[in-house]
């Protein structure tokens, strides 16, 4: 039942809305990188977040433009060329 719904029902019935969540969803950040000199050359990177919040569809887009500048600092010669956010497991870092 959506939240919407149970609030409408809970308001109705005069009693306080909690809508929780019963398990966190997963959202896995990856970020492609292509060499600036050959574009075929491309890697896809799979960054741990830090935990300190969970990392979510709307929090993931920010996140990605974060780590990849990062990443780019770190690899000059490489040019961001997508960042995706999928609903789904993290992945181990792959790549430094």
């Amino acid at each position: 039942m959506a939240c919407g719904l149970l609030s409408l029902i809970h308001t109705m019935l005069a009693q306080p809305c909690r809508c929780v969540l019963e398990r966190p969803m997963f959202v896995t950040l990856s970020m492609i990188f292509c060499l600036a000199s050959d574009p075929t050359q491309c890697r896809t990177i799979n960054p741990m977040v830090p935990d300190t919040e969970p990392l979510t569809m709307s929090s993931c887009p920010i996140a990605g433009q974060i780590e990849s500048a990062k990443w780019i600092n770190d690899h000059p010669k490489y040019e961001l060329q997508r960042i995706q956010c999928t609903v789904g497991k993290r992945f181990k870092q792959q790549g430094a």
